[in-house]
């Protein structure tokens, strides 16, 4: 279950200090990484270009694009009142979590059977709505999954994170996640 509020919720205090003059309550992210913030225009020019290399190397190393191959999943039939995002807007204009899965054995949402091992390095990504689901082939992925995430059940072997994830180019199929 993504049981979670807004997402702005989980940034916590210190993450609202300027980049720049160093106050806190800056609220505007870098749009590239969203790891830094600004006051205003005015700390974000002066501020870009000592932000620069970290934003580049961020984005190089902790971010992933896939192209998600869509499918449509229904919530697990044992969340109750489940509440999903209300519409495709909502989820273009903001970043959102997202459950990553590395194998499908056992799985509430592919519903099969439980495997003796896992073959592919395809690794479904959904959303709580489900408005953004499907699978893609991504073996750096699938790793980082494997060797941090959380085992699904007790009765296999899938395991899932979640990451904070947004669309590109108004495209449901294409995001972007950030580790």
């Amino acid at each position: 279950d993504l049981s979670y509020g807004d997402i702005s919720d989980m940034i916590i205090s210190s993450d609202y200090i300027c980049h720049y003059c160093q106050k806190h309550q800056a609220k505007q992210a870098c749009s590239n990484c969203s790891k830094v913030f600004y006051c205003n225009k005015v700390c974000r020019s002066k501020g870009t270009k000592s932000h620069e290399i970290f934003c580049n190397s961020f984005k190089e190393k902790y971010t992933f694009r896939l192209r998600l191959k869509h499918e449509d999943y229904q919530p697990h039939p044992s969340v109750p009142n489940y509440k999903g995002t209300k519409s495709k807007k909502d989820l273009l204009n903001s970043n959102f979590l997202v459950k990553i899965q590395a194998g499908s054995e056992g799985s509430p949402i592919s519903g099969a059977g439980l495997a003796d091992n896992i073959e592919e390095t395809n690794v479904t990504v959904y959303d709580k709505s489900r408005i953004v689901s499907g699978t893609v082939e991504h073996e750096k992925l699938f790793n980082l999954v494997r060797q941090f995430g959380k085992l699904g059940s007790e009765l296999n072997f899938s395991k899932r994170i979640s990451l904070f994830a947004k669309i590109i180019k108004k495209d449901i199929n294409n995001i972007q996640l950030q580790t």
